[in-house]
């Protein structure tokens, strides 16, 4: 059998797709797989009373990241421009390990200078919604006295008013799913059409009486449904947009729906209930955010994601110098990624030097980095012109050597 031959003009026309679409996945960040060597541009930038200490992620000798800075900043000086090794397709990566030779007569002194008011730059990445505490709970239930409309939801939106937007979020969790567990043909409405069919807006409002009555009514039609008559359902729907009201943002999607017939162990035929993402063990070590896995997972051919990009700096004493580490490491919780970062630094120690204990770490990129990404940022309140800020800094060189 002879092989199939492939028109050239098939050939032709499968390299131009496939040339064009390496140029979308550049755009995207896509940079190549099995990297050993990339570049760090570290950068000053004054911005008001505040000075920024900012490392720029690169993929060649050319410096491009002076060209973002051309406006909005009062002041940029380049602190380094260096190489940096990627070792391994695993684990955190070291941007900058340089020594500062004899700081002061105590070293450890000097870091706590270099640390002072310093911050890391950056959110850490959501790590899953906390339900509010059920006492606390129940105390702002109380608030409503009993009651569904618009002033009892009002009085219970000023309370929550005070609290933090992931405390307010906190209650919602729980109002959601206690909503959701009373859920079921037992507690609802009879349309009023129809006495075999269930109103099911009403049964919605049915349910919010319930639970406006406490805890004891609550679990007490948990245990045994009661069906509504009368006025009950007839409450106008204030409560369901109380967090609205007191936040004024919008509500994330809901952990449990709450709509009637919606519950799969008391409705036949409602959707199996889908928990919400949440973290997933800590990867040891952790994926390389350079490896192709991490690219390729951030250009969407995987629908596992394998965490933020974690910037952090770190310091190491010796009798008669400091060691100062900056690197980053992916993962999907702040103390994952500082505990792989401490057991990643000590063995990189000589035997005469110990890690201090604090370190700046934080994050505000979920996936792979983009050229000219800032992969470490920290900002420090100060009045030194950025040139000064380096030579108090790193008095033995203006130029950090590479790792």
């Amino acid at each position: 059998m002879q092989p199939d031959v492939v028109p050239a003009a098939t050939v032709e026309a499968r390299i131009n797709r496939d040339h064009l679409l390496v140029g979308q996945w550049q755009t995207q960040g896509y940079f190549g797989s099995w990297v050993e060597e990339l570049w760090a541009t570290r950068l000053l930038v004054r911005y008001g009373p505040s000075l920024r200490d900012i490392t720029y992620f690169e993929t060649s000798p050319v410096d491009e990241s002076l060209t973002q800075f051309t406006r909005h900043c009062d002041e940029v000086v380049v602190a380094a421009h260096q190489p940096f090794r990627i070792t391994s397709s695993i684990g955190p990566v070291l941007l900058i390990d340089r020594t500062i030779d004899s700081p002061e007569p105590d070293p450890s002194s000097w870091v706590r200078w270099a640390l002072h008011r310093v911050r890391a730059i950056g959110m850490r990445p959501w790590k899953g919604r906390k339900e509010m505490e059920e006492a606390e709970f129940w105390d702002l239930i109380a608030l409503l006295g009993g009651s569904v409309d618009e002033s009892s939801a009002s009085r219970l939106a000023a309370s929550l008013a005070s609290l933090t937007f992931s405390r307010q979020i906190g209650f919602q969790e729980v109002f959601d799913r206690k909503l959701f567990e009373l859920d079921s043909p037992g507690n609802t409405v009879c349309d009023s059409d129809d006495a075999e069919s269930v109103d099911y807006e009403a049964s919605l409002m049915y349910r919010c009486e319930i639970l406006a009555r406490g805890k004891v009514e609550h679990e007490a039609h948990v245990r045994k449904p009661t069906r509504g008559t009368g006025t009950d359902g007839r409450s106008t729907p204030e409560l369901l947009s109380v967090i609205e009201e007191a936040s004024g943002r919008p509500v994330p999607v809901k952990s449990y729906p709450i709509t009637t017939g919606s519950n799969p162990a008391y409705w036949k035929d409602a959707a199996p209930v889908q928990p919400l993402w949440t973290p997933p063990p800590p990867e040891r070590p952790s994926p390389g955010l350079f490896s192709q896995r991490v690219q390729f997972e951030s250009l969407k051919f995987s629908s596992t994601y394998s965490g933020a990009i974690y910037g952090f700096t770190a310091y190491a004493t010796g009798p008669d110098h400091v060691r100062e580490f900056a690197g980053c490491v992916m993962a999907f919780e702040v103390e994952a990624a500082r505990a792989e970062v401490v057991d990643f630094l000590h063995h990189k120690l000589l035997h005469s030097e110990r890690l201090e204990g604090r370190m700046l770490i934080g994050t505000d990129r979920l996936g792979a980095p983009a050229r000219g990404y800032p992969l470490v940022q920290l900002a420090r309140p100060t009045t030194l012109t950025a040139a000064d800020y380096l030579a108090r800094l790193y008095p033995d060189s203006t130029s950090p050597s590479a790792s």
